[in-house]
């Protein structure tokens, strides 16, 4: 096409504005850092899903309680294990980045709030980890920075 295949006309135009102006627009086609970030927490909320269902101890490291974390009452939402949830958060987040449809104005609100979300209720696990169990995980606190490295990438 003319112009290398670049838009153009009122509509091209309008979206370059929009860029440049530092509006928020569609994510980008491909995005490897948020990819990275969701597979991460894919990895870490999928172990700990695995330790919840199998009964297995945490390999916790140096630092932190994991298993003393896991089995207090913040372990668990109406029955389903905590960490469960965050793989479900993490998988959602992975597809609606590359969903055709989360690259539309709609797709990236709600991708958007998804990640706010997901960063909040990290916040109020963590903070309950350190003022109401009295433990820290450090695989919790891995998963709260990758879901905060995702509300800083898509805001």
């Amino acid at each position: 096409p003319r112009g290398g295949g670049r838009l153009s006309g009122p509509r091209g135009d309008r979206r370059q504005r929009q860029r440049v102006r530092g509006r928020a627009g569609p994510l980008p086609t491909r995005d490897p850092a948020l990819g990275a970030l969701a597979l991460a927490g894919i990895a870490i909320s999928g172990y700990l899903t695995w330790v919840a269902l199998s009964g297995s101890e945490t390999v916790c490291g140096p630092i932190g309680a994991c298993d003393a974390v896991h089995a207090s009452a913040f372990g668990e939402v109406g029955g389903i294990p905590v960490a469960f949830v965050g793989l479900g958060f993490f998988v959602a987040v992975l597809a609606g980045a590359i969903a055709p449809a989360g690259r539309g104005a709609a797709g990236r609100r709600a991708l958007v709030l998804l990640c706010w979300a997901g960063a909040l209720f990290s916040l109020y696990l963590t903070a309950a980890e350190v003022f109401a169990i009295g433990a820290v995980c450090s695989w919790c606190l891995a998963s709260a920075l990758v879901s905060g490295g995702l509300l800083l990438r898509v805001t």
